[in-house]
């Protein structure tokens, strides 16, 4: 016999269309736009919420997996949060300021990202942990993960630490840059930064606004952002990984990466992308080759 009454699973994402708008009226990207594409990555069907939905007990409860940024929250909004979490949702914040409690921290300063919104501000590395097993790049273990964003200092309370944080420099900052919390029967997960500003810069790179190799051509080595980090290192994809493991703690059904072939996942998906030196004959002799093979072709 059921007892409680059952949760849908459900994912959702707090956002409101004003912060886009007052922050382009300052000419400044609007970052956390980014949740919806990480959602579609993370292959979730996520809805959108208000911010003032929060207010709403009745709707919060009907939810599994909430993300939330850096965003205002009201009393009401944040006893609700309290109450939802401990009877069992998940919750995910990123460099979410004003509800430490809420996510078993305690929060003391910031840490500003110099010079522009496409510059490194600090790094991060994954302890072992069920959440991070087998994650990180066996490659190049020894290379940082990057961060991209102004970073809250944090400070496990009641959480414990999923990743450290690290200064540019990469010295040790004595912080955390994720924490678990189990809180009553849900978990908060915290990112002391900002996860859309950091895959956003990671996926799409810096403007090119000028030849910043100075090979004479504007083309895609100029928009990287990652300096001399390891370019084998799949930054984003390993922070994507971890908060898929997060979410995970419900099961929440998602679309695959890879598309299927007779009704299965296939074992593996590659991508033709083509020489962008566009040397004469080398893509036509490429694209046959790979024509010849018994691949699924999408």
């Amino acid at each position: 016999m059921v007892t409680k009454r059952a949760r849908k699973l459900s994912v959702a994402y707090v956002y409101d269309s004003q912060f886009r708008i007052e922050a382009n009226k300052c000419g400044k990207n609007y970052w956390y736009e980014y949740i919806k594409e990480i959602n579609e990555q993370l292959g979730l069907r996520a809805q959108e919420i208000s911010i003032y939905s929060l207010e709403d007990i009745n709707l919060l409860s009907e939810i599994s997996v909430l993300f939330i940024g850096n965003m205002p929250f009201t009393d009401k909004a944040k006893s609700n949060l309290d109450t939802w979490l401990k009877k069992g949702g998940v919750l995910l914040g990123f460099a979410t300021d004003g509800v430490d409690n809420i996510f078993g921290n305690t929060g003391c300063s910031m840490i500003p990202q110099p010079e522009s919104d496409f510059t490194i501000s600090g790094y991060f590395s994954l302890n072992s942990d069920p959440l991070t097993e087998g994650i990180h790049s066996y490659l190049h273990p020894e290379q940082k993960l990057l961060i991209f964003s102004d970073i809250r200092c944090v400070t496990p309370k009641e959480s414990k630490e999923i990743a450290h944080l690290y200064r540019t420099d990469q010295s040790d900052s004595g912080y955390s840059a994720i924490t678990e919390y189990k809180y009553g029967e849900g978990y908060a997960y915290y990112f002391a930064f900002d996860v859309p500003h950091t895959i956003w810069v990671l996926h799409q790179g810096i403007p090119i606004t000028y030849d910043r190799d100075g090979d004479g051509y504007y083309r895609t080595c100029d928009l990287i952002a990652i300096g001399n980090a390891e370019r084998e290192v799949l930054y984003a994809d390993e922070i994507l990984f971890v908060i898929q493991n997060m979410i995970a703690r419900k099961p929440i059904p998602i679309i695959h990466q890879i598309p299927p072939e007779g009704g299965q996942v296939a074992d593996a998906l590659f991508y033709w992308g083509g020489d962008d030196e566009a040397a004469i004959g080398t893509q036509v002799w490429a694209s046959n080759w790979m024509h010849e093979k018994d691949y699924h072709i999408i």
